[in-house]
């Protein structure tokens, strides 16, 4: 009997020693594992939140490591190309909430037409009313070629870089209607009082102080560069009820003769009367030159019409003394 327990005893000592062993040894492997944990640790990358918007598509969110720009969205499979661009730097690094923007950039030619309008003339005609077409003209055509540049597939800049006429105009004529008879000369006293009385020509002006002037018309009368007519301050002559301006005339239109002025070019109003009381060398024929003040000083302002209408209201009696 004492020999079975003996025998009994030995055993169970066998197994607490391995019931030790396997102790020490979890707890060895616990140590190494938490040892290996913490060097992992050392060497961990934290992830972020991030968003990416590629062009006019909505944005996408992803979990991503922290990297920078250029390798994140490599990465993410998204390609730059050519001109495109992001809205932060491709070495930056990443941060939590950053919506990374790509902004894609492409250009293209394009050719447009642009129409010229047919220039348009006017020309008497004998058979062709006023107003009607003579002959219709055509429009011509340039054609302009542009670099676009687009960003995100909006058009931001447009750039002429060949501009070419393709097709020339032509021009419309309009008729003026039939060309009015002009009497080319002055007409006499008697066709005066037979009723041919207007005629077309030359409208000149000039002042008191032009160059050969002497301040007095060749009928005495003062034409002041700084008092104006007959010191009155004005560009008028007073005479028989009447107010004029001053003309100087050809000879053969007597001093005195009282002439209506229209189609001028003057600030006047349209309808004006004028009075011959002065002579000029070169001033004959149709050709009538008006006294308008200084150049320094003028009553009235202008230019030189050559299709104005004169119409002699009445001869004068072609003394030199007439307006006194």
């Amino acid at each position: 009997m004492k020999f079975l327990k003996k025998n009994n005893l030995e055993p169970n000592s066998r197994l607490f020693g391995i019931i030790i062993a396997l102790i020490v040894a979890i707890v060895v492997t616990t140590h190494v594992s938490q040892a290996g944990a913490a060097l992992s640790l050392d060497n961990y990358v934290e992830t972020v939140d991030i968003s990416v918007q590629d062009g006019t598509t909505q944005p996408k969110g992803y979990l991503v490591k922290q990297d920078t720009v250029d390798n994140v969205l490599t990465q993410l499979d998204y390609q730059l190309y050519g001109e495109d661009t992001v809205n932060k730097g491709l070495e930056e690094i990443v941060e939590k909430g950053d919506l990374l923007s790509i902004t894609r950039v492409s250009r293209e030619t394009i050719v447009e037409k642009q129409e010229i309008a047919s220039p348009v003339t006017y020309e008497y005609s004998d058979s062709v009313a006023k107003g009607g077409t003579i002959q219709q003209g055509t429009p011509g055509e340039i054609t302009n070629t542009y670099e676009v540049v687009y960003q995100n597939s909006k058009a931001v800049e447009k750039t002429l870089i060949l501009s070419k006429k393709t097709v020339k105009e032509t021009t419309t004529v309009i008729s003026k209607g039939k060309k009015p008879i002009i009497v080319s000369y002055l007409p006499s006293s008697q066709e005066v009082a037979a009723g041919i009385k207007s005629f077309t020509g030359i409208l000149t002006y000039y002042g008191g102080d032009c160059a050969g002037c002497s301040g007095y018309a060749a009928s005495g009368l003062s034409l002041s560069p700084t008092t104006g007519v007959n010191y009155s301050n004005t560009a008028l002559l007073q005479y028989q009820g009447g107010s004029y301006y001053c003309l100087a005339a050809d000879p053969s239109i007597p001093f005195g003769t009282i002439v209506k002025i229209e189609n001028h070019n003057l600030s006047l109003n349209s309808t004006i009367y004028g009075i011959v009381v002065d002579r000029g060398g070169a001033i004959t024929g149709t050709h009538f030159d008006i006294y308008y003040g200084s150049k320094a000083n003028p009553y009235f302002t202008g230019g030189t019409s050559y299709n104005t209408k004169f119409t002699i209201v009445s001869y004068g009696s072609g003394s030199r003394n007439f307006w006194r």
